[in-house]
Formats: structure tokens, C-alpha cells, sequence
């Protein structure tokens, strides 16, 4: 047997050789030529340039001829696309219809996360098109080789997966390439292999000895070697080698052509369709990205498959009437799989032999539809639609409008029609199937289900709300879904019309919601909490799900604040929101999970490199996210804390990190540094960074439990680094791997992230993306409270390790923090001096004039610490600078658009007396100032963390709501 090499062999004198391995193959030089071109089709994404036209809001579909118009504009033929991308090609399927149509019709009537069916899904293209595009796919067909093909091309390998096909695959080439390493694999496991020869009738009719033996090899192997997904696509390449390693005279002619078969080449033929397919699937993880489809082999017109009302969008395109017989063109198939076909056979819709040999017209083709268009009405919700692709059907000469009789069946059942759309077929895509060949087009006939107003039972999360969350719960309400909406006197059932879902879906203190015998559907956020099973996984508010956990960070707001603030803004998907003190990036992260486009700024370098990682690495293909975060994990593992190791930090940088880590530690820290250059993706190598930051306190000298740098009682000698950082990347692994599992239920695409360094006093940062004139529709943030945090020191180890920054460094960044507590000699007496002359500068609220007037006065007249004396001048520092800030957001917010402050007072001792920092409600007289209107004030429940350094605490937080 020739090696595979000689396959893709083109010069003169290899030709004779390249034609006997086709022959072999069952191949002509043009299937290895169009399997050459499958391979190399083009990437995905040049596929969709240009297919930019999607849905926006369900509201949208509410005017079915407006909807119609629409897809009327749109061009159907698809003359010039390329239909073989990504995994769309792995296997012959008699009459498909091309990707680009359930494409379209998705894009167009469906939104992302919703579900979306297909009754006659063939070979999975409209399953593997609604994963692509971010919804949920659900296919049944009655052909079970349907389930193989769809399942096949709709996961990705995952690399355990990939690895193990790559073994196998190289298992079957040793084998083809001796005769004597056959027989003996065959009579090793002759009493296991006997059991998966099918009982096909007269199969030596239609299957050499040879094929025979290796084909019940192979789907031994396959059954006892294999598993996951990796044994769902050598199922598929063995289902689709039959036809070609059988006597059957081509894919579409059912006829026994008997021929020499040699030994091993049916073998051979499974392992280059193998590694072809391979080739061919190799861009389909980093689009997929652990998303699955549902598949069942079902009959569409006598079985209940789905729940009534829980399907958003059919798309499909059923048999044509007289034409295919797909039990036929598969038979063998089925057979080497497990099945029946003959029972197949007696339930095919639209086969051209039932309808020879029992004479039929067209009436038994509509009469079987018509159970399926009933199953499909009760699955559908209301308002949305079903589109049918079908042909015309042909019997005794008589051709009939197939979308036009099924459009009156439709109707009787309860459909609205909202239409027929035309599209032409090219000439050498017309049927193989004579009664079919005079077709030159198919029709897409338009459905919907009527919409109507239903009542909504609203349900809580499993966890318990606090009052001010209620408050918050029911503004979402009333702005996504309307004033009125609320039932009298039952504040968890709404009135609303079933294209609201989409709004249902966005609310986050709402976690379930259901219609009167309709299918319970999660929102957005309970699913991101706690996954979409039926089971409450946890009756505690999660903060930590997707990367909200990635690093600690002092002082930020929880990220269900954030979501439901940019609710009560209605902020659309697609529109924008700045928080200009960004921190670790919890507006940022909610506005990318909820479709929204966020500004941040912060001039922490840590909290930036954490803001950036949470959201980039969302970015990064799952798949090469793991081999490589694998590979780092093994690189590491070698890592000692014994030897001498050149370290990369500055003489300045290395002693300050000998203070404050053990030798051991830092000598691992110094080769994990290395170790983290070598990583060949940015967003990869800065996430590894934020990890290993992530464990500092737990490996050096400083206390965990203390906010600021203190030192541990007992000094450590060691720490497990290793173990702690492999044990952080693991379980973010697994975090980011449940996260992209959820994406098909993600009811938008992903929003966009700009983040930058930089000073939100200065107009700096605000040019640099141009928000002065963009504009944003909302400002989410929780500005810092005035000397509440002192957040460089808290984190000055990671900023030490990560940025090499040494002590004078990080003072002067500390200094420059809007609220920092330190301050120099010099600037506190120039600040005392404009509070003794009345020049407060650019403040204008009267209570922080006040506020600083009474300190200033108390300190003065008493015999105080530096500290208290430096009190007045530091709160006339963060009052103006807070000031700056507002002036700056009044240039970047449209008009009627959102701020939001979550900001919190405290209190301080002035000459023996306690004195409250009202900031909330300075910060209301400075946006009055602004021009702003006060919407509303929600107090805010403050719970203390236990740590060091609470007695000037936050004592109460509040959101504070303007409008521009």
C-alpha cells in the first residue's frame, strides 16, 4: 500500500501513482480535487464579511409586513458564496440546502442566546449556523445518521480529544501498511468484530470480504477506543467511507458495481478521510468554543419533541414532495451504524418509492406535514415565526405549489402567513433525482405564530434580597418593561406582550420567568450565577462567576449592582457606558457580558492589567487558552526554590522584594518570571500575571488579613507557589470553560472594552477615545471615598513585582490618587491658606465648604497629630479634584443620559469631635451645579468587612441617580 504522502503528489512522474491511490480510495481526481478545496475554504470570518443585518429587539418582529418588506430586500440566491466553511462539508448529505439560508433567516428573526429549531435537520446546517451564531440549536431528523453528522460537526475537539483521534488515526495506518498486521489485528478480535457486521440483505452483493472485516474493525475500534466527540467524528468519517468502500455505484445511484477491493484499503480510506477531516475542522474550536447542540432522531410529524412555547425560531427545509429518498442514499449507512433503514423507509416524508409503490399524490405528503406543522405551532412562541424552504412537487406529470398548500394547511392550524419568498437554484445545484430536475427554483414560505399579551410569573433569586435590591429590582422592571406592566397587588406577575422576552432576559434581581403553560426560561444572570439547570446550585449571591474573581481588589462594588444600574439607564445593547474610576473592572466586565460598549480609566497600573485581563481573555480562543495555560502549568512544575538564578529586577526592585519574600520564594518567582515571558499571547501572559499576582499575600512576609502592608508575626522560610498559582489557573480555567458552555444562552454579542491609563481630572483620557464628541449614554462608577483606601499600598507587592516600581515610585502614584491620604508639608499650607482666605476653588457644594471650614477649624484650635492636621487640606483636595471629574463627565454624557455614583460617607475626629463626611450628598450639590437632574438617592446596606483599619469606615453607601 502506497504511503499517504504520494495522495497530494502532482508532478508528471507521480501521476500514475496518484490515480492508482484514487481508485483504491473509491475517488475520482475531481473528489480529490474538491476535497482539497474543502480544506482549504475559506476562514469563517471571511465567509460572514458583509452579513452585518441582524435583529435588534424582539419588539421588531411585532409587524409581520414590516418583517416581510425586510426579508423581501434581502438577496436569497447566494450565487457567489462559498458554502463549504468550517465543518459544513465532513459528510455527504443528499439535498442540503446551503448554509447561508438558515444563516440569514437567523440573523434576521432570531436574537443572540435564543433557541432555535429544526425539524428535518439532515445534516446539521442549520444547527451548526445557530451555534455560530451564539443561539441555542436543537435539530431532529427521522435519519439517525442525521444525529451522527450533526453531533460531529457541531462540537469541537477539545486537545485530550484531538490527541487521542491523532493516536488512533496513526494505530490504523500501521495496521494498512502490512497485510500480515491485519490479519492479525482481525483474528485477534474476530469474536468482537463478528458482533458489528450489520445484517444487511445479500450484503455480499454490496460489500467485498475485505471491506466487510475491516469496516466491523473499525466500528469495533471506534466503539471500544474512543469517546466524547472525538468518537462522534470517527463515527461520521467511518459512516461517511461506506458508500465509497461499498459495490454501490456512487453517493446517489443505488446500484451493486462489483470490483477488486484490496486488503487494507478500506483502512486506508478511514485513515486519509480521518486526517482530511481533521484539516478541515481546524478553525471550528475557536468558533464553537464549547458551545453543543441538542440532536434527536425523532419523526417531526407524529412526535411531541419540544415543550409548547419554548422554541424563539424553526428553520428548516423538510423533504420535498416525490423527490428524495434518504433511507435509500444512506441505506448502508444505517445499517453499519446500528439501525434499521427499512424502518425508516416506512415513514420518510416525501419519498419518491413510497409514493411509487403505493401510488400517492400529493395528499399524503400534505397530510404528513400537516403533523408536523401542529408539532411545530405548539413548540414556537407567540409572535415569533417558522420558515419552511421547500420545492415544488411533481406527480403523474402534475407539478404542485408545495409552499402554497402548506401555507392553507398552516393557516387552519393557526399560522399567519406573512409570506412567500422566491429564490433561484443554479443550474448545477438543481437534484440528482429526476422528478425533481425541472425545479429552477424553492420557496420560503414565512410563518408566525400570533403574538398576544400574556401574564408573567417573575421569580426571585434563591437568595435573599436586601431592601435596597428590591428598589432596584423594580425600577428594572418599570424601565425594561414599562409602568403599567406590574400585576395590582401581586408584585412577581407582569402583563406583557411575548416579544418581551428579550427585556425579561436582561433583568438581574429576576432569575426566572414563566407564562401560563410555557416553558420556564432563566435570565441572563441567573444563568451566569448558578448555569441553566432547573436545580438551584446555590442560594447565595455569586460575585465571582466568569472572571469577577480573577483578582482581589479593596473597595469595589459588586458586579449585580453594576448590571442592573445599566438596566435602569436602558442601556441598549450595543450603546455605551464610562466608569472613570474603573479599578479592577467590574462595570467593565458586566458591560462586555451584556452587550454593552464601557470606557475605563484608572491610574493604578494594577488595576488596570486586572480590568484589562478580565475581559481580554474572553477574547482568546478557550481551546488555545488551555493548551497553553496547560503547558505553563507543566513548564512550572519544574520550578525550585534551591540554585542560584539571575533575577530580571533592578538592584532597587530586588531588595525591596528580598524584604518582604523568602529566598525560596523569590528564587521560584524569578524562574516563573521567565517562564511567563516565554508565553507566545499577550492577553495569555498578562492573565498569568494577574494570577500570580493574585497569591502574593498568600506567599510573602506581608499579613493577609491585614488591608495595609503589615508584616506576618511568624515570618515564613517557604510557600507553595507553585501549587497555589497552578491551583488559581485551574480554577479559572474551569470558570472561563463554564462561562463560553453558557455563551449559546447569551442574549447578545459580546460588548467591546477600551481601557487606558489615565487621570479622569485631566481631559487626557477623555480624548484619547474621543468622548467629548461620541459621547456616552451612561457613567457607572464608585468614585474613591475621600481617605478612605490607600489602594497602591495595599497592593504594593504586585505593583513591586509586576511593574518593578520601588517605594518612591509608588508614593507619588499614591499621592496622585483622587482621596489619598498623604500629602506634603508644603501643599497642606498652601491648601490653608486659601480655606482661611474663602477660596475654595472649583467646589461648589456648600456642605463640603462647610465640612472642610469645621475641620479645618477643630484641628487648628487643638494640639493634633499630623494626620488630623493634614484632614482639612485633604478634603479640600478631593472636593476640588471630585469637581474636575464632573466637569469633565458633563462634556462626555449625551443629553438625558445616566451617571450613576455609588459613594459612600465616613467620618474623621476633628479637636475631639467626630465629624461626618457627607459625601453622597456633596456629591448631589456638585452634579445640581452641573446642570444635572437628581433622579434619585437609594440607600445602599453596608456590611464591614473584618479588617484591620475600620474605625474610619464607611458608615453608609448610597447610589446617586442624575440625569444630563
Amino acid at each position: 500500500m502506497k504511503s499517504k504522502r504520494l495522495v497530494i503528489e502532482t508532478t508528471d512522474g507521480q501521476k500514475q501513482n496518484l490515480e492508482k491511490i484514487l481508485v483504491n480510495q473509491g475517488k475520482t481526481l475531481t473528489d480529490w480535487f474538491n476535497d482539497k478545496v474543502e480544506e482549504e475554504a475559506a476562514p469563517y470570518l471571511t465567509v460572514q464579511e458583509g452579513n452585518n443585518t441582524q435583529l435588534r429587539q424582539l419588539a421588531d418582529l411585532s409587524n409581520t409586513s414590516e418583517v416581510f418588506e425586510k426579508l423581501q430586500k434581502e438577496d436569497w440566491d447566494f450565487t457567489k458564496e462559498d458554502t463549504n466553511y468550517l465543518s459544513h462539508n465532513i459528510h455527504p448529505y443528499p439535498a442540503k440546502y446551503i448554509p447561508q439560508i438558515p444563516n440569514k433567516i437567523i440573523r434576521l428573526l432570531s436574537l443572540p442566546g435564543e433557541r432555535v429549531f429544526d425539524p428535518f435537520g439532515g445534516s446539521g446546517t442549520t444547527a451548526l449556523e445557530a451555534l455560530l451564531l451564539s443561539r441555542q440549536a436543537f435539530s431532529a431528523d427521522l435519519n439517525p445518521i442525521s444525529s451522527i453528522i450533526g453531533q460531529a460537526k457541531c462540537k469541537a475537539l477539545s486537545k485530550e480529544e484531538e490527541d487521542d483521534l491523532r493516536v488512533f488515526s496513526n494505530t490504523i495506518y500501521l495496521l494498512f501498511q502490512n497485510p500480515d498486521n491485519i490479519s492479525y489485528a482481525l483474528q485477534q478480535h474476530l469474536t468482537d468484530i463478528q458482533g458489528y457486521i450489520p445484517p444487511v440483505p445479500n450484503i455480499e452483493k454490496w460489500f467485498h470480504l475485505h471491506a466487510i472485516e475491516e469496516l466491523s474493525y473499525l466500528r469495533w475500534a471506534i466503539e471500544t477506543k474512543s469517546s466524547g466527540a472525538g468518537k462522534i467524528l470517527a463515527l461520521s468519517v467511518f459512516s461517511k467511507i461506506i458508500t465509497r468502500v461499498s459495490y454501490q455505484d456512487g453517493e446517489t445511484r443505488y446500484a451493486s458495481k462489483p470490483r477488486d477491493v484490496d486488503r487494507g484499503a478500506t483502512l486506508f480510506i478511514f485513515y486519509t478521510e480521518l486526517e482530511s477531516t481533521l484539516r478541515k475542522i481546524v478553525q471550528l474550536p475557536s468558533h464553537l468554543r464549547y458551545k453543543n447542540a441538542r440532536f434527536v432522531v425523532a419523526n417531526s410529524s407524529t412526535e411531541k419533541i419540544l415543550d409548547d412555547n419554548s422554541i424563539d425560531l424553526v428553520v428548516t427545509s423538510p423533504p420535498y414532495p416525490n423527490t428524495t429518498d434518504y433511507h435509500l442514499y444512506h441505506r448502508f449507512r444505517i445499517f453499519w451504524l446500528g439501525h434499521d433503514p427499512r424502518e425508516m423507509a416506512k415513514m420518510e416524508i416525501g419519498s419518491h418509492l413510497r409514493h411509487q409503490k403505493a401510488n400517492t399524490d400529493i395528499e399524503e405528503y400534505l397530510f404528513e406535514m400537516k403533523g408536523c406543522l401542529k408539532n411545530v405551532f405548539n413548540c414556537l412562541r407567540h409572535g415569533r415565526y417558522a420558515v419552511f424552504v421547500v420545492g415544488d412537487g411533481i406527480y403523474k406529470g402534475k407539478q404542485f405549489d408545495t409552499a402554497v398548500l402548506l401555507e392553507g394547511i398552516a393557516k387552519e392550524i393557526g399560522f399567519i402567513s406573512a409570506g412567500i419568498l422566491d429564490r433561484n437554484l443554479p443550474e448545477h445545484k438543481r437534484s440528482f433525482v429526476s422528478p425533481a430536475r425541472r425545479l429552477s427554483a424553492e420557496r420560503l414560505l414565512v410563518l408566525v405564530k400570533p403574538n398576544m399579551t400574556q401574564k408573567f410569573n417573575l421569580a426571585l433569586p434563591p437568595y435573599r434580597l436586601w431592601p435596597y435590591e428590591q428598589e432596584l429590582r423594580k425600577l428594572e422592571i418599570k424601565t425594561l418593561l414599562g409602568d403599567k406592566v406590574i400585576v395590582p397587588g401581586k408584585p412577581d406577575l407582569a402583563m406583557v406582550s411575548s416579544l418581551s422576552i428579550d427585556q425579561l432576559k436582561r433583568l438581574t434581581f429576576t432569575h426566572e420567568f414563566s407564562a401560563t403553560q410555557s416553558w420556564k426560561e432563566k435570565s441572563w444572570q441567573a444563568i451566569l450565577e448558578n448555569g441553566e439547570g432547573t436545580e438551584i446550585k446555590s442560594k447565595r449571591k455569586e460575585p465571582k462567576y466568569v472572571t469577577h474573581g480573577l483578582h482581589p481588589y479593596k473597595g469595589k462594588f459588586y458586579p449585580q449592582l453594576a448590571r442592573s444600574l445599566t438596566n435602569i439607564a436602558h442601556i441598549k445593547w450595543g450603546q455605551s457606558v464610562l466608569d472613570p474610576f474603573c479599578g479592577s473592572g467590574t462595570v467593565l466586565l458586566e458591560s462586555y457580558l451584556n452587550g454593552i460598549h464601557s470606557y475605563g480609566f484608572d491610574i493604578n497600573p494594577l488595576a488596570l492589567k486586572i480590568a484589562k485581563s478580565k475581559t481580554a481573555i474572553l477574547s482568546v480562543d478557550p481551546f488555545l487558552s488551555e493548551k497553553l495555560l496547560l503547558k505553563f502549568i507543566e513548564d512550572i512544575r519544574s520550578v525550585k526554590g534551591s540554585g542560584k538564578n539571575k533575577s530580571p529586577f533592578e538592584e532597587g526592585v530586588q531588595d525591596e522584594l528580598q524584604a518582604w519574600f523568602p529566598e525560596k520564594v523569590l528564587n521560584k518567582l524569578i524562574q516563573i518570571h521567565a517562564i511567563i515571558n516565554e508565553v507566545p499571547n499577550v492577553q495569555l501572559l498578562e492573565f498569568i500575571e494577574v494570577c500570580l499576582s493574585s497569591i502574593v499575600r498568600e506567599i510573602s512576609q506581608q499579613d493577609p488579613k491585614d488591608l495595609r502592608i503589615r508584616r506576618r508575626k511568624d515570618p515564613i522560610q517557604d510557600a507553595p507557589v507553585i501549587e497555589l498559582l497552578e491551583r488559581k489557573i485551574k480554577n479559572q480555567l474551569e470558570r472561563l470553560k463554564s462561562f463560553f458552555q453558557k455563551c449559546s444562552s447569551m442574549p447578545c454579542a459580546p460588548g467591546t472594552t477600551d481601557i487606558s491609563l489615565g487621570d479622569c481630572r485631566t481631559e487626557e483620557p477623555f480624548k484619547k477615545f474621543d468622548l467629548f464628541a461620541k459621547k456616552v449614554d451612561a457613567v457607572i462608577t464608585s468614585p474613591p471615598y475621600a481617605t478612605a483606601l490607600p489602594y497602591i499600598d495595599t497592593d504594593r507587592l504586585s505593583i513591586l513585582l509586576l511593574f518593578g516600581k520601588k517605594s518612591k515610585d509608588r508614593a507619588a502614584l499614591e499621592k496622585d490618587l483622587i482621596g489619598a491620604r498623604e500629602i506634603t508639608n508644603t501643599e497642606r499650607k498652601a491648601f490653608e491658606l486659601l480655606i482661611a482666605a474663602g477660596d475654595f476653588g472649583g467646589t461648589k457644594s456648600k456642605v463640603a465648604i462647610d465640612t472642610i471650614k469645621k475641620v479645618y477649624t477643630l484641628n487648628n484650635d487643638e494640639d493634633v497629630g499630623f494626620r488630623r492636621r493634614n484632614m482639612a487640606a485633604l478634603l479640600y483636595r478631593y472636593y476640588d479634584d471630585m469637581s474636575k471629574v464632573f466637569v469633565n463627565l458633563n462634556k462626555a454624557v449625551k443629553e438625558n443620559g445616566s451617571l450613576f455614583f455609588v459613594i459612600g460617607d465616613n467620618k474623621t475626629s476633628a479637636g475631639g469631635e467626630d465629624v461626618n463626611i457627607q459625601s453622597g450628598k456633596i456629591l448631589v450639590e456638585m452634579g445640581k451645579k452641573e446642570g444635572w437632574k437628581l433622579e434619585s438617592i437609594i440607600p445602599i446596606t453596608v456590611t464591614q468587612e473584618n479588617k484591620i483599619n475600620n474605625k474610619n469606615g464607611i458608615t453608609e453607601n448610597e447610589i446617586i441617580w442624575f440625569r444630563r
